[in-house]
């Protein structure tokens, strides 16, 4: 078979035209998909699959993956609330800041954490992708730049200068847009040198 499906692996061999138009693509389809039954309250990266041709994967068509069995039952059951700690104010913006950094570092986060981020025993606590993240948004700016870093932040630490972190409401959606998809759809443009 010529196609097969691979899930995301963060690579040192894409270019960085190849990982921002990814960083765009998803962004873009996160927002989209939130709150629909393709999309998970809380999402991973390895629901994420691209087709997988001889010559590689082609990055600008991502799949997200859904159990159907899992999409029924969450319509039959109450909906509960993913457990996160209350620092993760969005937990879908924030699985999407953590992908974002592992695209521009190339890197798993589980890769990128440090001692002190993990409990006495050496195993990641609740707060540990949160420490890692935010610490590295500063690394973003540098290697990622000024809009990248601002997607970063606005994903990371929620800041759109809204009280609500709730991505129901349309204005909230619309600062999605502005304030994550726009910077990386601007820095793709400018590496394509397209104005």
């Amino acid at each position: 078979m010529e196609y097969i499906c691979s899930r995301i692996r963060i690579q040192h061999r894409l270019s960085r035209a190849d990982r921002l138009q990814l960083a765009v693509i998803l962004a873009s389809s996160i927002l989209q998909l939130y709150q629909t039954p393709w999309l998970e309250d809380v999402w991973q990266k390895d629901e994420i699959l691209f087709i997988q041709r001889t010559d590689g994967p082609v990055y600008g068509q991502p799949f997200i993956t859904r159990h159907l069995s899992s999409a029924v039952s969450k319509q039959t059951k109450p909906k509960l609330e993913p457990h996160t700690h209350p620092v993760i104010r969005n937990p879908v913006l924030f699985a999407l800041g953590v992908l974002l950094i592992e695209l521009c570092l190339s890197k798993p986060l589980e890769q990128l954490r440090l001692p002190e981020e993990m409990d006495k025993d050496g195993h990641p606590n609740p707060l540990s992708n949160w420490m890692t993240a935010n610490r590295l948004v500063d690394e973003i700016y540098m290697e990622g730049g000024s809009r990248y870093g601002d997607a970063v932040r606005h994903c990371i630490r929620r800041d759109f200068d809204r009280r609500d972190a709730n991505l129901e409401r349309e204005d909230f959606q619309q600062a999605g847009y502005d304030k994550i998809v726009s910077l990386l759809e601007k820095d793709l443009k400018d590496l394509h040198g397209l104005r």
